[in-house]
């Protein structure tokens, strides 16, 4: 292996990619570790009034949903996608998830990065296969978010229902 500053990039970039995908998971797992133990506390409490059985039910469903997240979505290959925006930003993982397919996003690094710089035939493969893993690691990881994302609007309206039954209650 070469001392390639692009190779060195790539690494970089897929130890970016892992983050953002553990924290993705990391947030639906604080999702749905609240939730129970919200439910247990409705459940024990004997909360008998609808709208904390609605809140209740809210809670479940947000808990699946960010169950959902952690379905193994398992693939040595991107798929190209149809972009609704063109990325700007080629280290960010929302921006990297927007990239057609790992040339493209090759050219992108090189052109915006390296000034053009000719990667060697010999660290083709190798970039090749960062980049690959950097896009669908990136992908992975904004529909984690999107998920967490689903699940912290179903508990915010969830706390709302709480809210209105502790005031109409008291």
């Amino acid at each position: 292996m070469t001392n390639e500053p692009y190779i060195a990039f790539f690494e970089k970039q897929l130890d970016r990619a892992n983050y953002w995908l553990a924290y993705a998971e990391a947030k639906n797992a604080a999702i749905i570790a609240l939730n129970i133990a919200i439910v247990a506390a409705f459940i024990s409490a004997s909360f008998t009034y609808n709208l904390y059985r609605v809140a209740g039910s809210l809670l479940f469903i947000a808990s699946v949903v960010s169950l959902i997240s952690f379905w193994p979505f398992l693939a040595s290959v991107t798929i190209p996608r149809r972009k609704n925006k063109l990325a700007e930003n080629y280290i960010y993982f929302g921006d990297i998830a927007l990239v057609d397919n790992k040339e493209s996003y090759i050219d992108f690094i090189v052109d915006s990065y390296f000034s053009g710089r000719q990667i060697k035939e010999c660290d083709r493969k190798l970039v090749s296969d960062f980049a690959s893993e950097i896009i669908y690691n990136s992908r992975l990881a904004m529909g984690k978010f999107f998920f967490s994302r689903v699940a912290l609007i179903l508990d915010l309206i969830a706390l709302l229902l709480v809210i209105v039954q502790f005031l109409v209650c008291a």
